[in-house]
């Protein structure tokens, strides 16, 4: 299973949503494949033994795409080839030069946006845990222009609620355990048009040539729920207080729906004072109660005197 972390802003990519997912499929390709390299590279020396061992096995099988590489381009088809095998794809399917030039142009835009919106570019917000399964299932979908219906289809908007909610709980924190988190309705409806905040997108969208316009609450919350029952690509969780609903929780990288139930229940208890605060809530409530059943009772058994001695007045 293979994994790649755009960066969020690809959704703000392009001038449509077939040039936006074909742009990342090959953008991926250098990524998996320079993660791959970089992998090697921590083993201290091995790096190029094992990554040209296999190399050696990729010539042997694609000898005549592999001998037109120009001298000089080594390391970009080192990367280009770890990508290609690493993602499972046929060096034939995806050439090279086409490959690094779409790499080239995202990361050009991603660090431009980050310019122009007064952002440092090496802080970029990416989309962990992306699976390329997904994001092939999604540009399948683009390309054939699947629309959704009653029987539920993965479109092009399902996976942009899908980066939203990855660009916040997506890969593992700094122990290794998978995020869980709150991601409201409307920071998904910003993040999946690639941006931060609501005051970057209502500044962006007439300027964008996609002419993208951002889901509803109402489309939002419905593909959450699609993602997470049938199609299973993330464990979402709405907490209640009564009838009220409080903003939903996300989990994802395998994480079970007890974690996200246990982690929500936790910071609603914590936010209204422990299960102390609960307590003395509870005591309280019932403190008021009582209080107001006696002063009923007080009250009524004024009333009855009171009618008692006006009757033995009349009398």
């Amino acid at each position: 299973m293979s994994y790649l972390n755009p960066p969020l802003s690809v959704l703000a990519y392009g001038s449509s949503w077939k040039e936006r997912m074909e742009t990342l499929l090959m953008w991926g390709v250098f990524d998996v494949g320079t993660r791959t390299l970089e992998n090697y590279r921590l083993k201290e020396g091995q790096a190029d033994f094992e990554a040209e061992g296999r190399m050696e096995k990729l010539y042997d099988q694609y000898h005549d795409e592999l001998s037109k590489v120009r001298e000089g381009q080594w390391d970009d088809v080192l990367r280009w080839a770890l990508g290609m095998e690493t993602l499972g794809w046929n060096v034939k399917s995806r050439d090279m030069a086409v490959c690094k030039a779409a790499y080239e142009r995202l990361e050009a835009f991603s660090d431009q946006r980050q310019r122009v919106l007064k952002r440092d570019p090496s802080k970029r917000v990416f989309v962990r845990g992306l699976q390329t399964e997904w994001l092939a299932r999604a540009a399948k979908a683009v390309r054939d222009n699947e629309k959704p219906t009653n029987k539920v289809v993965f479109t092009e908007s399902h996976f942009a609620v899908l980066m939203a909610v990855l660009s916040k709980v997506g890969g593992h924190d700094d122990s290794g355990k998978p995020r869980v988190n709150t991601v409201t309705w409307p920071e998904i409806q910003y993040r999946a048009m690639g941006y931060l905040s609501k005051k970057e997108m209502d500044a962006d969208l007439p300027l964008r040539s996609d002419g993208a316009q951002p889901l509803t609450q109402w489309q939002i919350d419905r593909r959450a729920k699609q993602l997470d029952t049938p199609l299973n690509y993330f464990v979402r969780y709405v907490p209640m207080i009564g009838q009220k609903a409080l903003p939903a929780w996300y989990g994802a990288g395998g994480v079970e729906v007890g974690e996200v139930v246990k982690a929500a229940t936790s910071r609603v208890t914590k936010g209204r004072g422990g299960w102390n605060g609960q307590w003395r809530r509870i005591q309280n409530q019932r403190g008021n109660l009582a209080k107001k059943v006696i002063d009923f009772d007080a009250g009524q058994r004024s009333l009855d005197e009171a009618g008692i001695v006006a009757g033995r007045k009349m009398g």
